[in-house]
């Protein structure tokens, strides 16, 4: 395997869309919810969803290269991801206040990113990385950060980033979780 075979096998893994999904379903609300095709359908609408609508839109307007999207390239993807996110919250609110407690924190997270992306070029790997570790704190948190050297990597050698916007990314995806768990721990959802 080559180096940037290797580099798009690590930017898929750690794709911040199955960052969210594994944030949402695992490990709490599989017991929760007691159904784990309730759970698959949720990482389908949350993260393959998502994920298919952006790539078609992507061949439709020409752009063959989804391991490097440019800044004004992301815009419909984080729209379409946005409105099938408040969708599933809406949906779940009241059955599963839980479960759409993490739907909206994500809501949030790529709301900001969604807004970042109109200014600046960043990370969103990165920031979806370190944004969901804190979040995830203790529970996965610590292990999920020792992956950032192999998300940092991939990203260099698939050109997709700068140092800069690696920092960025990483630098605002902990600052706005830190917000956010502090916004939770002291008025909850």
């Amino acid at each position: 395997m080559t180096k940037n075979a290797l580099a798009k096998c690590i930017s898929v893994v750690f794709h911040p869309a199955c960052l969210q999904a594994a944030f949402i379903c695992f490990p709490s609300n599989v017991a929760l919810v007691g159904h784990y095709g309730f759970m698959a359908t949720l990482v389908l609408l949350t993260a393959i969803l998502p994920l298919l609508l952006s790539g078609i839109y992507l061949i439709l307007i020409g752009h063959r290269e989804f391991f490097s999207i440019p800044k004004e390239k992301r815009y419909v993807p984080f729209l379409i991801s946005l409105v099938i996110l408040i969708s599933v919250w809406y949906y779940l609110r009241e059955s599963f206040p839980d479960l759409s407690a993490k739907i909206l924190q994500i809501f949030i997270l790529n709301t900001i990113a969604f807004f970042v992306t109109f200014k600046e070029k960043v990370s969103l790997h990165v920031y979806g990385l370190i944004s969901l570790s804190i979040l995830w704190f203790p529970t996965f948190g610590a292990s999920i950060i020792l992956f950032l050297p192999l998300v940092v990597f991939a990203r260099m050698e698939l050109k997709a980033h700068t140092n800069f916007q690696l920092m960025a990314g990483g630098i605002l995806g902990g600052g706005i979780a830190i917000l956010l768990k502090g916004w939770l721990l002291i008025y909850g959802f």
